[in-house]
């Protein structure tokens, strides 16, 4: 399994958040698998709602599908399950989460990271890893400590 750990993925799965932040200005909406480029999931990647009504095959069926387009998109691509709620794994998160990363490994391709991301954070049932953002903002531009636009 891909650990959470670049300051990259990192970055981009605050993006992640507060992008849905922003899209969804509702407290409750509809869970969504999304597999794809983590770095622009808005043209380099494919979605799917989640109604909870799945079962196991129809859900298999599901993330094949969605993994095949994913992978023509991004060779090493996220799997991203986004929901309201707080950041507490749930039966939902498992069953999809670990379906989609099989699918994805059936290709032979590993995926990036595989998280469930809500309004307010990220984190990854199967490492434990999270974050959560009481006021999430989004930097416009972030740099290395070591670049010199951060010359003072």
């Amino acid at each position: 399994m891909a650990e959470v750990e670049t300051r990259e993925v990192l970055r981009e799965l605050r993006a992640a958040a507060h992008d849905l932040r922003r899209r969804h200005l509702d407290h409750r909406f509809a869970p969504a698998l999304v597999i794809g480029d983590l770095s622009d999931l808005p043209t380099r990647a494919v979605a799917h709602p989640i109604h909870g009504e799945e079962d196991a095959g129809l859900r298999s069926e599901i993330v094949d599908v969605l993994a095949v387009r994913a992978l023509a998109l991004a060779p090493r691509p996220a799997v991203l399950l986004t929901r309201s709620g707080a950041l507490e794994p749930t039966d939902l998160d498992l069953t999809w989460l670990a379906a989609a990363r099989a699918a994805v490994r059936g290709y032979h391709a590993e995926p990036l990271t595989t998280v469930v991301v809500t309004k307010h954070g990220w984190f990854d049932p199967f490492s434990g890893a999270q974050r959560h953002w009481k006021r999430l903002r989004v930097r416009k531009h972030w740099y290395p400590p070591d670049h010199p636009s951060r010359a003072g």
